[in-house]
Formats: C-alpha cells, structure tokens, sequence
C-alpha cells in the first residue's frame, strides 16, 4: 500500500512505474479518489473548480497513461471509472464536481472505444449517495435534499458484478439510470425542473 497526494500530478508517472514493479504489472486500476466542493457557480474560484478537476479528471488520465503500456503489453486488464450520478444529472451546486465526473465519463467512453480490441475492458459506474467521507468533508455546502446514504457494499457488489457481465457504464441504485435517460430525451425541460426543485426547496428551508 501507497500513500500518495494525486494533486501533485507531475510525480504520478513514477508513482505508476513503481507500483508495476512492486505488483509486476497491473491487472485491475479503480479509479475511486474524488473530492467535492459543492457550492453554487457565484460562490466558487477558478482555483476550486481547478483543483477538483486534477483530482477528479486529471489524476486517473495520469495513471492510465501511465499505467496503460504495461496494460496493452499483456493484452488483459480491467480499467474501472468511478464516476457519479451527478455526471449524468446536473445537480444543483455540484457544478465543478459534475464537471469533472463528466469529463472522465467520456473519457472512460472513447477509451473503451479505442481499446475494444485490445483485451482490457473500460468500466464507469455512476453511484448515488454512498456512505463515506465525501459527504462530510468540510468547506462544502449541505446537499439540497435529505438523503439516507446507501452502504459501500452496495457499490462493490455492483462493481462485481458488472465485472462478471461486462457492462460499461452501470448506476447505483439502478434507477438513477431511469432518470438519466429521462434528462437524455429533454435536457431543457429536465433543467427546469430541477430549477423548479430548488425554488421548493429553498421556500422549504
């Protein structure tokens, strides 16, 4: 086990050859560190919204390039995205979160295109609430809503099983998929209800 500080991005290519000496290559690479910064678009700095993109983007780009000779040389391997709902969704307040998730999605999504051929197999899955510190990290606003965090296990079972089958891109729960396609049919109308949520929401408050 490593300890390592994913925003000094310059210093993850020996960080990755180490790791391939050390393991004798690399068989599955889960891409899991994430950080928040949940605030409104008004209340943040282009330094947050940079710094939430080198951990959440730049770092596991980083590592798979890194890592991914190593991979294609043996010709077998699994590369697994942990991305987010809020990809997906939009969610208010989440915007430099939502942003980076994204772009590793369509990362995730032409990479798996570019290596079909190639043995490995390119994964994301988009988890809801889940029960673990990035909820609770401070210097970030309260989610809008209340919301009964789902246990971890939820989210490695279904990483295990989406190994077992294959499947590129899965939701946790499931039925975020549901909505995700909804937004996908009408992105205007889907923004503005969720525009109109947070109007409620806030009355509410």
């Amino acid at each position: 086990m490593w300890a390592v500080d994913l925003a000094d991005l310059p210093a993850l290519e020996s960080f990755a050859r180490t790791v391939e000496q050390e393991l004798g290559g690399i068989d599955v690479l889960v891409h899991n560190a994430g950080i928040p910064k949940r605030r409104r678009v008004g209340a943040l700095t282009a330094g947050e919204v940079e710094a939430v993109m080198a951990i959440n983007y730049f770092s596991p780009v980083r590592l798979t390039l890194a890592l991914l000779p190593g991979m294609l040389e043996r010709g077998d391997g699994r590369i697994i995205h942990i991305c987010s709902v809020a990809a997906r969704l939009s969610p208010p307040g989440e915007a430099a979160y939502a942003a980076s998730k994204a772009a590793l999605t369509e990362w995730a999504s032409s990479m798996a295109v570019d290596l079909w051929d190639t043995g490995l197999r390119v994964h994301v899955v988009h988890p809801g609430v889940i029960d673990t510190e990035l909820f609770q990290l401070p210097d970030n606003d309260p989610l809008l809503a209340a919301v009964d965090p789902l246990p971890v296990d939820a989210v490695t079972d279904a990483v295990i099983s989406q190994l077992d089958t294959g499947t590129f891109e899965i939701y946790v729960p499931s039925w975020f998929g549901d909505l995700a396609a909804g937004k996908a049919r009408d992105v205007g109308a889907f923004l503005a209800g969720s525009a109109a949520w947070v109007r409620q929401q806030q009355a509410g408050s």
